[in-house]
C-alpha cells in the first residue's frame, strides 16, 4: 500500500460468530468532533489483519475538513448478516493531518559562473495547508 500521502490503519479481523463479515465501517472524527463514515475505501486482508490507507486530502475535505495538525482520530466496526459490532476503541496513534504541498513552479532565471549556479523560482501553487520546509534541486 502506498504510505506517502496517507494515513495507514490497520486492525486485526474480529470473529464472525459465525456469519461472513461483508463490510467494514470506518468512521473519523471531523473537526466537530463528530464520528463520520468514511464512504469509500479500499482494504488488504492478510494474515488475519486488515490495513486500509486513508488519503490525506480526503481528510482535509468534506465531511470531514480537518486542517494540518489535527489529530486523526479513527474507528472500526464490523457488519455481517446479524448486524453490526460495537465500534473499536478510538485510536489516533499521535497521527496528524500532514497534506504534500503542490508541484514547486519551473525555474525563472539560472545563473551560471565557474563555481556557482543561482536559480529563482516561485512558491508551490497550492501549499495544501503545509509548511515548505525546503525544496529539493536535481540536475
Amino acid at each position: 500500500m502506498d504510505y506517502s500521502c496517507g494515513v495507514s490503519i490497520k486492525w486485526r479481523k474480529p470473529d464472525d460468530r459465525g456469519a461472513y463479515i461483508k463490510r467494514y465501517i470506518v468512521k473519523i472524527q471531523n473537526n466537530q468532533a463528530s464520528f463520520v463514515e468514511l464512504e469509500e475505501f479500499y482494504f488488504l486482508e492478510t494474515d488475519g489483519s486488515i490495513e486500509s490507507v486513508i488519503q490525506m486530502e480526503t481528510l482535509t475535505r468534506a465531511p470531514f475538513f480537518l486542517s494540518v495538525g489535527d489529530l486523526v482520530k479513527v474507528q472500526v466496526s464490523a457488519e455481517n448478516e446479524k448486524g453490526i459490532s460495537l465500534p473499536s476503541r478510538v485510536n489516533s496513534n499521535d497521527c496528524l493531518v500532514d497534506v504534500v504541498p503542490g508541484t514547486a513552479q519551473s525555474p525563472r532565471e539560472l545563473y551560471t559562473t565557474d563555481d556557482s549556479i543561482t536559480i529563482t523560482w516561485g512558491n508551490a501553487a497550492e501549499r495544501n495547508g503545509s509548511p515548505i520546509t525546503g525544496y529539493i534541486i536535481e540536475w
